[in-house]
Formats: C-alpha cells, structure tokens, sequence
C-alpha cells in the first residue's frame, strides 16, 4: 500500500514539473505602463526566464537605422525600456510612422551585435497600430 501511495505521489511530482504549455502567451498589455515597463525591464535583466516565450507587448515603434524596436515607457514617460523586434513576414512593419502606438506578439530570444547580447522578439507580429498625433 505504502508503494503504491508513493508511486501515485511521485507520478504527480513529475507532472507538475514541465515548462509551461508551448500556446501560453506573457500578455503584457493587460497591465499598466509602469507595471508593463516593470516587467519588460526585470527581462532584460533576466533574459534566461523568458527565453522561447510568447510575449505581447504594446509601446511605442521606432525604426532607425536598424532594426526596429519597441519602446515601453512607465507612467510618467520618464523611463523606457526597449526591445529589438525580428519581424515574422518583410512588411509586417511597412507604413507605420516612428513613435506610433503599437502592440506586438513574439517570440522572446536575444542576438548578438558587436559582442554585446541584447533582448528581442522573434517571428514578431503587428496586432495593433494607433497612429500618433502631429
């Protein structure tokens, strides 16, 4: 009896033991500025936890002379974080002005430039674009 208590209690230590389901999404845009700037800031500081997760983020888009990027302010716009964006498809981004609201779901990853590792998401998606005000 006490074997078969302690495979049946083993059985389900194993089971809750995995990674979290492969369609699971980090949704960030349910939470406030400061809290989503919160939480962009604490992956980039520990890229390891998010690695390979689906996050959907909304900010600010700006593309430069490289890659775009995402950029999530706190309340009082007085911080930013920012995150490179891989885009999923070539025209994912096209038309869309510098400093537009936008909200976005990828792959979190990091790459390296320079011999720096910086934040990213992959295959990323455009779910949302609100134009800014001129």
């Amino acid at each position: 009896m006490k074997r078969k208590i302690a495979a049946v209690f083993s059985a389900l230590l194993l089971t809750a033991c995995g990674n979290p389901a492969e369609d699971s999404v980090l949704d960030l845009t349910a939470l406030n500025q400061t809290m989503q700037y919160s939480q962009v800031n604490q992956m980039l500081y520990e890229p390891g936890s998010y690695l390979g997760q689906t996050v959907q983020i909304c900010g600010e888009y700006y593309k430069g002379n490289h890659e775009p990027i995402i950029r999530v302010l706190d309340e009082q716009a007085c911080c930013a974080a920012e995150i490179t964006i891989f885009p999923a498809d070539e025209s994912t981004f096209d038309g869309i002005e510098n400093f537009s609201e936008i909200t976005v779901k990828g792959v979190f990853g990091t790459f390296q430039s320079y011999g720096v590792d910086f934040c990213c998401l992959n295959q990323t998606e455009r779910i949302y674009v609100s134009k800014t005000e001129g």
